[in-house]
């Protein structure tokens, strides 16, 4: 009779250890899982990165948000085995290593599962490589490119600013980003292309940071906000009342939050559009005595706003003319034109900027056109102290020059007449400025200058 017990229970132990096993393996394909990958390379700066596969990934062929996390300088290494571990040490990677990463991520009536990607780089990160990166992670996960999202500290947030202000269509390709105490100089040229793009941001920073200053942030979130995207600004921030160069450790505190939502959730709400308002667009421009005479058409129109003509003189930084109001399907081929009476002396690049209503954008092509004959005005110096010129052969007749600070506020308001040299003395606070000529209701000159 004992042996038989011993028998018994002896089995039922082997069924026991069979059925934990069992459970175990079975967790183990649906949990997450965050995955070293060593010298593996995704972009030429990074030879190692971290993927963390969400719940169900192995099991399925779902699509899922992907979330880039991009470390700062002392993480730097070659991807090796043996360096590729000191990524983990801080931020969204810290939080995904140490388990305390959620699973998932309710928005509204909706739940999300990252997708995240830990590169590390061997120098500082380029667009290049983040764009290398982002199309490797397309190529060899399924992800929802849709929902394409960004988060970094310091020197990675300050690639983030850089990748993101490069380019329009940089912009487009992230749904929204929460740069970290970024180590990034704010251009205004950066800018107005991710207002252009209408990228959501969330932008923390702690007020005394000693390592990487304040403005910073907040001259990159204003400039965004200044250049009034369709929609709505499309940039915030969180300044932090503390010492050091150390935001993240707040930013990434799940009990952070603001509108009920955690800086994952706040993500979560924005996903790219994906239809464009505007079909067969024809766009055209002639010189036409001296004024510059533009041309479109439409074969389709939906959900369409309006069209925002615009200007430059490099090709580079753009400037509105005027807003053209959409005709939407009201007629079977809608076409416009508008005559920009004051080009430029020298290059004009004209494209139309097209906004629908749900606060998407699209661009035309750029056309140019030359005039020896045009409006020439030059602002100088680049770098003021106590007074801007402004040199040109055009005529100002009660003409309004606004100087506007980062915020998008009026600070200088002066009436300009006649030709040639015109100074104007301005007793401002150190910072970045707008210069903006405006005449008839018109804006015939724009330019951005540094107060020292």
């Amino acid at each position: 009779m004992r042996s038989n017990m011993l028998q018994l229970r002896e089995i039922t132990g082997k069924i026991l250890v069979v059925i934990v096993l069992a459970f175990q393996v079975s967790n183990s394909v649906s949990s997450q899982t965050l995955t070293a990958m060593p010298n593996t390379s995704m972009s030429d700066n990074s030879n190692g990165f971290y993927e963390y596969l969400p719940s169900g990934y192995n099991s399925g062929n779902q699509k899922y948000p992907l979330l880039l996390f991009l470390h700062d300088v002392g993480e730097l290494g070659d991807g090796s085995a043996a360096q590729l571990s000191s990524v983990l040490t801080r931020g969204t990677a810290k939080q995904i290593n140490d388990g305390t990463f959620p699973s998932s991520f309710t928005v509204g009536s909706k739940t999300f599962r990252y997708l995240v990607l830990i590169p590390q780089f061997s120098a500082w990160p380029t667009s290049k490589d983040i764009d290398d990166i982002i199309n490797y992670a397309i190529d060899n996960y399924r992800i929802d490119t849709v929902r394409i999202y960004m988060t970094g500290i310091s020197m990675g947030a300050g690639a983030m600013w850089e990748y993101a202000g490069e380019s329009f269509n940089n912009a487009r390709r992230i749904s929204a980003m929460v740069p970290v105490s970024g180590a990034n100089p704010p251009l205004v040229s950066k800018s107005q292309n991710m207002a252009a793009a209408n990228l959501p941001v969330w932008a923390t920073h702690n007020s005394m940071d000693g390592t990487v200053p304040v403005c910073y942030t907040q001259d990159f979130v204003n400039g965004i906000n200044n250049e009034e995207p369709p929609g709505g600004s499309t940039a915030k921030m969180t300044i932090f009342t503390q010492r050091g160069h150390d935001a993240w450790a707040d930013t990434y505190d799940l009990n952070f939050k603001e509108g009920g939502m955690n800086v994952y959730q706040w993500m979560l709400q924005f996903e790219k559009p994906v239809a464009l308002p505007v079909s067969d667009l024809k766009f055209s421009a002639r010189n036409s005595n001296g004024t510059a005479v533009l041309d479109w058409s439409s074969s389709s129109e939906i959900n369409h706003l309006a069209y925002l003509v615009q200007r430059s003189s490099d090709g580079i930084r753009f400037e509105t003319l005027a807003s053209v109001p959409s005709r939407n399907n009201t007629e079977l081929k809608r076409n416009y034109s508008y005559t920009d009476q004051t080009p430029v002396y020298g290059s004009n690049f004209y494209r139309l900027k097209m906004v629908s209503t749900t606060g998407s954008v699209s661009y035309s092509e750029v056309v140019k056109l030359n005039f020896q004959n045009g409006t020439k005005f030059t602002l100088y110096p680049g770098i003021v102290d106590n007074q801007i010129n402004i040199k040109t052969n055009y005529n100002l007749e009660d003409a309004n020059l606004r100087i506007i600070d980062m915020s998008g506020k009026t600070v200088l308001l002066k009436k300009l007449n006649g030709t040639g040299v015109l100074s104007v003395p301005v007793n401002l606070s150190s910072g970045m400025y707008s210069a903006v000529l405006i005449e008839k209701g018109k804006i015939i000159f724009k330019q951005s200058f540094l107060k020292r």
